[in-house]
């Protein structure tokens, strides 16, 4: 039986192409009414299958071989203290919304200079 495509005409898509390719897809599929969908191949998901299980295996050593350090109450005592310190001192604040860490002005010769290191204008 004679397929309707040539094997030639299948779009390969590449890993950083999925979610552009899906856009595309469901553009196609609501104005022709039809529900075409992306097919992986056995390879793709194998591989993806692979790292996840590497992935869980190498934590899954990580806290066999650190289970001493890890009952250590200090350890989880230090750890709580760094993530208040960093939630609280407003560096997520600034990353996320891309604050300067140094205020710039014009010096009298025009050239531009830090006025002050950390600035106080920013959460963090």
């Amino acid at each position: 039986m004679e397929t309707f495509y040539e094997s030639t005409d299948l779009w390969l898509i590449g890993s950083n192409e999925v979610y552009d390719a899906q856009k595309q897809i469901d553009f196609v599929n609501n104005h022709l009414r039809t529900d075409v969908k992306i097919k992986f191949t056995f390879f793709q998901i194998l591989i993806k299958n692979m790292a996840g299980l590497i992935l869980i295996s190498v934590l899954f050593m990580f806290v066999k071989m650190t289970y001493t350090v890890l009952l250590n109450q200090m350890t989880w005592y230090c750890i709580a203290i760094a993530a208040w310190v960093i939630c609280t001192g407003g560096l997520v604040y600034s990353m996320l919304n891309s604050m300067p860490w140094f205020k710039f002005e014009r010096n009298e010769y025009g050239t531009v200079v830090i006025a002050e290191y950390f600035m106080r204008g920013q959460r963090g």
